[in-house]
């Protein structure tokens, strides 16, 4: 990898973090996800996608600690940028393998991907403009840069990034919730 290749890699790092500062989204989030009334079939098809941290932070918490749903998912919404973020940084300053950089930034984008396709699902109606302007960002800005630069290093490793395993460990992330699950039963309290 070449300088200017990890200088573009620390640049979407920047422009990710960019996207998420500022603003009362983290707390529009919060209240609109407090809002919403899970179906059976919803809360089911979220614990089926919740990675392991994710799922043993909701169902094994000691009652009184115990997180909200409504506040894992808005974690789940931040916690895996802001770690994709700061692997896409330290992979710009480092002398990463190809394969390892290729596996953060596969990774990076497929939280990204994820993120973008599940917190509409889930809030439908209720996502807060300031959130979907960051979901926006996701897509427009970074997804495409992200993908260009995977293409890009994957051709020169010869690795195929399809066969990096999704994030899983130590990340709160939820994987690509099942649309047929979301597209009815969503109720505001």
């Amino acid at each position: 990898m070449n300088d200017d290749f990890k200088k573009a890699i620390g640049d979407i790092s920047n422009e990710l973090r960019s996207l998420m500062q500022g603003g009362v989204w983290e707390e529009d989030l919060e209240a609109a996800l407090s809002s919403i009334e899970l179906t059976d079939a919803q809360h089911s098809a979220i614990k089926q996608a919740a990675s392991p941290t994710f799922f043993q932070d909701f169902t094994f918490g000691e009652t009184n600690v115990k997180p909200t749903l409504s506040s894992q998912l808005a974690h789940a919404f931040r916690d895996p940028v802001a770690k994709s973020s700061l692997s896409m940084e330290l992979t710009s300053r480092a002398n990463y393998d190809g394969a390892t950089t290729l596996e953060i930034l596969t990774q990076a984008r497929t939280i990204l991907e994820d993120i973008t396709h599940n917190y509409p699902l889930i809030l439908g109606e209720d996502m807060p403009r300031d959130v979907q302007d960051i979901l926006d960002g996701y897509k427009t800005q970074i997804i495409p840069k992200l993908s260009e630069h995977i293409n890009a290093l994957s051709a020169e490793t010869g690795i195929d990034a399809a066969s990096f395993a999704p994030p899983t460990i130590g990340v709160e992330h939820l994987s690509s919730l099942p649309d047929d699950a979301f597209t009815n039963g969503m109720t505001n309290e």
